[in-house]
């Protein structure tokens, strides 16, 4: 007496979900609202004459509904009936009813209650329906931006621009999209039997550096065959007869520098020690003689610059000079002499 007490419990626990979601889902059907009741019936083992009455009643009506043609009418008589007095059959003809208009989610909670019912030899059928029904495909519709979007559902289905229709089997799906100049994303997807989903994703814009390289689309240079090169340059050759006279020359340049030099510095010490002289004696001639030296030691300065300058191009230039030449020319003035040096390199 426990166990028929528990799966009494059991039973009107699924009488009473299934008829709340099938009159939810059916607001037009005027007779099934109009008889739900508010507390379902005991099982068929505590049903009273009246209930009996009842679901008979609400049987023979959905039974003629059926025969015009009307399956909705059918499907809120035969309710009624199957809430009132549950029994296997009762069931089993509602999730029919349900399966056959296409309201999966209530055919699957109508087999399961008949499940509870059915004589076992019979089970085997309305759970092999079950399955078949719980493995309908739900319905997507992706939407999003920007339109150009390429979409990605799972490794093989790809789209291009939205919006996406299409239908899945229940499960989860990665869905990726990806546009030029956006970045990309991946969403999942999680369907269950016969849903329908639409879910929707924007793109962010790329946030791209004005300093960015522009892509011009030109072809990448094609480099020249061996054979259309310029020949390379020859290395200088060193030690050969020009060579050797330009370096003498720029030895023979760089003495003269040395001299010039030196003697700068004595017309130097000389205009010093003149200059000294007229300090202390106040003689014309002392003074003219420091502005003599003074004159000198600059002329004698300046023939050691050019010179110095003159030999460091001879001896560092490292390519052969065919016409490199040096002239030198005495320079005499009034109260002053001195040394000139021209040259071509």
């Amino acid at each position: 007496m426990g166990d028929r007490g528990a799966h009494a419990r059991v039973v009107r626990r699924i009488v009473e979900a299934l008829a709340l979601v099938a009159l939810a889902a059916n607001p037009g059907v005027r007779v099934a609202q109009a008889a739900r009741p508010t507390v379902f019936a005991a099982p068929p083992s505590t049903a009273t004459v009246a209930d009996r009455a009842k679901a008979r009643r609400a049987q023979q009506a959905g039974e003629a509904k059926l025969a015009k043609g009307d399956l909705e009418g059918a499907l809120a008589s035969f309710l009624i009936a199957a809430t009132t007095v549950p029994s296997a059959a009762g069931f089993l003809q509602v999730a029919r009813l349900h399966d056959k208009l296409g309201h999966v989610h209530d055919a699957v909670a109508a087999y399961e209650a008949y499940l509870e019912l059915a004589p076992t030899k019979e089970v085997d059928e309305a759970k092999a329906r079950i399955e078949t029904l719980k493995a309908t495909p739900g319905h997507v519709v992706l939407r999003g931006s920007p339109a150009t979007a390429r979409i990605t559902i799972g490794e093989d289905l790809v789209f291009e621009g939205f919006p996406v229709e299409i239908d899945l089997p229940p499960g989860e799906h990665r869905v990726r999209i990806e546009a030029d100049g956006y970045v990309a994303q991946e969403v999942i997807v999680d369907l269950s039997f016969a849903e329908a989903s639409s879910p929707a994703v924007d793109l962010e814009p790329e946030h791209r550096s004005p300093l960015a390289v522009l892509d011009l689309g030109l072809p990448e240079p094609v480099p020249l065959p061996p054979e259309l090169l310029p020949p390379a340059p020859e290395p200088p050759t060193l030690g050969g007869p020009s060579w050797a006279r330009r370096h003498r020359t720029g030895l023979a340049i760089a003495g003269v520098s040395v001299a010039a030099l030196g003697t700068g510095v004595a017309f130097g010490v000389e205009a010093l020690r003149a200059q000294s002289d007229f300090a202390s004696s106040g003689s014309k001639a002392d003074a003219d003689r420091g502005e003599r030296s003074a004159f000198r030691a600059d002329i004698a300065f300046g023939g050691a610059f050019l010179c110095g300058a003159a030999a460091a191009m001879l001896l560092l230039h490292e390519e052969e000079a065919t016409r490199a030449s040096v002239q030198f020319a005495p320079i005499v003035g009034a109260g002053a002499v001195g040394i000139g040096a021209g040259g071509r390199f």
